[in-house]
C-alpha cells in the first residue's frame, strides 16, 4: 500500500512545477552560497573580476538570438506525436548554428584587434567560448523536462551547478579567481560534449531532419529571441555600462547592491515552464477563459513570495547585506535598498502571454523603441562617473524595466480578449500586502520587547513563520496548487 501510494505522489509530483522549483532552489541556493563565500576570501578587486566576467558571459547567448531553444517549449504540446523529435532535432542544430555564426562573429571581432571589456585578453576569450557552450549545452537537461523526465532532468542541471560552484570556490581559493575561472572552462567544455553526445544518443539517433520543421522552429523562435535580447539589454545595460566608467572594487559593491533572491527568479521560470505548453493549447482551441485563470494563478502564485520578500528586504537592506557579504561590502546596502523595488517588476508577466501564442512583432517593435531610449539615457549619464551615477543608473532602470514589461504584458492581454484588472488577482496581492505588514509589525513590537538576541537570521525566520503561517491557515483555498 505505501509503494502504490509513493509511486501515485511522485507521479503527480514530477508532473507539476514544484519540482522543476524545488530543483530551481537548490541550484539557486548554490549560485546564491557562492558569491557569499568568495567574499569571505577574496579581495573586492578579485570579487568585481568573477561578478564582471559571468556579466560578460550571460550577455552571449542573448546575441546569438538563441531563443531556438524556446521551440521544445512550444512544441511540448505534441510530444507524443512523430514528429516532435524531427522538431527536437530541428532545434538542436539551429542552437549549433547559431553558435556557430557567433563564434565567427566574434573571431572577425578580437582579430582585429576588438576588445570589449577593462579584463584581460585570456579571459576576454573565456567569457566568448564559455558563452558560445552554454547556449546548447542546457538542451539535454530541459528536453528531458519537456519529454516528462522532469528527476532526469533536474538532476543533470543540478549537477553540474554544483560542480560548477565548488570549482570555483576550490580554485579560487586555492590558486586564484584567474585560474578557477579556466577550471570553470574545461568544466562547461565537459558539460557541452555531455549535452551534445546525449541529445543525440537518446532523441536524434536514427531521427530525419526535415526542412521544413527547422524553418518553422526558426520563423517561432527568431522573433522571441530578438525580443529576448531586447528585455535582457534593459535588464542588463545599466550594468554593463557602468562597468566601462568604475573599477572592479566599485563594480563589486555595485553588483552585489543589486542582489536578486534567487527563488524569485526560479519560481518565475518553472511556472512559465509548466503555463506555456497549456496556455498555447487553450489559445489554439479559444479557451480564453482558461487563459484568464492560469494567468490569475500565474501572479498570484509569484505574489506569495515576491510582496513578502521585498517588504522585509525594503525595511532591512543594511542588515541582508552586512549579514550576506560581510563587513567589508557592507557599502553595498546603499545600492540594494533602491535596487530591492525590482523585486515587484516579477509580478508584471513580460512577454509570458507571447511566447505562448507565439505572436511577438508588436511587442518587440515597441520595446525596441523603449530600449534605444534607455540606452540613450544611460549613455548620456556615462558623462559622470561619481558614486551617485551608479544610483541614477539603478532608478531609471528599474523605470524602464517596468515600462518594458507593462508593455508586454498589455500587448498580450489584447491577444486573448482581456484587460489588466481581469486577470490581477488584486484580492490576493492586498491580502499578501497586509499579512507581510502585520508580520513585520509584530516582529518590531517582539525586538522591543521580548528579552532576546534578536539577530537578523533570527528575524528573517520569524518573519516568514509570522506570514506563511497567515497565509497557509488564512488563505485556505481549493488546491489549485498542481494546475
Amino acid at each position: 500500500m505505501y509503494v502504490y501510494y509513493r509511486d501515485l505522489v511522485l507521479k503527480h509530483f514530477k508532473k507539476t512545477h514544484i519540482l522543476l522549483f524545488l530543483f530551481g532552489c537548490f541550484t539557486a541556493a548554490l549560485n546564491f552560497i557562492l558569491p557569499i563565500l568568495l567574499t569571505r576570501f577574496l579581495d573586492p578587486s578579485d570579487f568585481g573580476l568573477y561578478k564582471a566576467f559571468f556579466t560578460y558571459v550571460l550577455v552571449i547567448p542573448f546575441l546569438s538570438f538563441s531563443g531556438g531553444h524556446l521551440g521544445y517549449l512550444y512544441f511540448a504540446r505534441d510530444r507524443d506525436k512523430e514528429n516532435f523529435h524531427s522538431r527536437l532535432k530541428g532545434t538542436f542544430y539551429l542552437l549549433i548554428f547559431q553558435a556557430f555564426l557567433l563564434f565567427m562573429g566574434f573571431l572577425i571581432f578580437k582579430g582585429g584587434g576588438g576588445s570589449f571589456s577593462q579584463l584581460s585578453e585570456q579571459n576576454e576569450w573565456l567569457i566568448i567560448l564559455i558563452g558560445i557552450m552554454s547556449i546548447p549545452s542546457c538542451f539535454f537537461s530541459e528536453v528531458s523536462i519537456i519529454k516528462g523526465n522532469t528527476l532526469r532532468g533536474c538532476l543533470l542541471y543540478a549537477f553540474f551547478e554544483m560542480l560548477k560552484v565548488l570549482v570555483l570556490i576550490i580554485g579560487s581559493y586555492l590558486y586564484g579567481m584567474n585560474q578557477a575561472l579556466k577550471y570553470f572552462f574545461i568544466l562547461c567544455l565537459l558539460s557541452f560534449l555531455f549535452s551534445c553526445f546525449f541529445s543525440w544518443k537518446y532523441y536524434f539517433k536514427g531521427i530525419k531532419l526535415e526542412k521544413k520543421y527547422f524553418q518553422e522552429i526558426f520563423i517561432y523562435s527568431f522573433p522571441l529571441s530578438l525580443s529576448s535580447l531586447v528585455f535582457f539589454g534593459i535588464e542588463k545595460i545599466d550594468q554593463i555600462l557602468i562597468l566601462d566608467i568604475t573599477t572592479l572594487d566599485r563594480f563589486a559593491l555595485i553588483s552585489l547592491g543589486c542582489f536578486l533572491f534567487p527563488p524569485i527568479l526560479i519560481l518565475e521560470q518553472s511556472l512559465q515552464k509548466r503555463l506555456i505548453p497549456l496556455m498555447s493549447y487553450d489559445y489554439d482551441h479559444k479557451r480564453f477563459d482558461e487563459i484568464e485563470k492560469k494567468l490569475k494563478w500565474y501572479i498570484s502564485r509569484l505574489g506569495v513570495l515576491v510582496i513578502p520578500v521585498f517588504i522585509f528586504s525594503f525595511f532591512h537592506s543594511y542588515e541582508i547585506m552586512g549579514f550576506l557579504f560581510g563587513d567589508r561590502f557592507t557599502d553595498s546596502a546603499y545600492y540594494f535598498h533602491t535596487f530591492v523595488v525590482t523585486y515587484l517588476i516579477f509580478l508584471i508577466p513580460n512577454d509570458f502571454i507571447q511566447k505562448s501564442i507565439s505572436k511577438n512583432t508588436e511587442v518587440l517593435k515597441s520595446n525596441l523603441i523603449i530600449f534605444f531610449s534607455y540606452g540613450v539615457t544611460l549613455l548620456l549619464l556615462t558623462k559622470t562617473t561619481s558614486i551617485m551615477t551608479a544610483l541614477i543608473f539603478i532608478k531609471i532602470g528599474i523605470l524602464f524595466k517596468a515600462i518594458g514589461r507593462f508593455n508586454a504584458f498589455r500587448l498580450g492581454l489584447k491577444s486573448i480578449e482581456r484587460s489588466l484588472f481581469q486577470v490581477i488577482p488584486l484580492k490576493d496581492l492586498f491580502l499578501y500586502t497586509l499579512f507581510s505588514f502585520i508580520s513585520l509589525g509584530l516582529l518590531k513590537v517582539g525586538a522591543n520587547t521580548i528579552p532576546l538576541p534578536f539577530s537578523f537570521l533570527f528575524k528573517g525566520m520569524c518573519f516568514s513563520l509570522l506570514f506563511w503561517g497567515s497565509w497557509i491557515i488564512l488563505m485556505k483555498k481549493k488546491r489549485d496548487l498542481f494546475i
